[in-house]
């Protein structure tokens, strides 16, 4: 359904273990693209759940990754920015 590209924004609001932001940098790198450029957000309300992506990002080689640890629904953290 999605189709990433270089230069994008990649938010999830509820991102879980981060599976859909590993996959969609995974995307570019296939499509033969610079995936160092492409911008990867995340919430994820679940203290546990959030270490558990942020842990996943590093072994995925995704240090830059933006995931905070808050409830999107009453606490939106990257609408400042207009991610989302």
């Amino acid at each position: 359904m999605v189709k990433p590209q270089e230069d994008m924004i990649v938010y999830d609001p509820t991102v879980g273990s981060g599976g859909f932001l590993i996959e969609a940098r995974q995307y570019v790198e296939e499509q033969g693209q610079n995936a160092r450029n492409l911008a990867l957000y995340g919430q994820e309300l679940n203290g546990l759940t959030w270490s558990i992506c942020k842990m996943s990002m590093i072994l995925h080689n995704i240090p830059d990754g933006h995931i905070e640890n808050k409830d999107t629904l009453t606490n939106p953290q990257f609408i400042e920015n207009g991610y989302i």
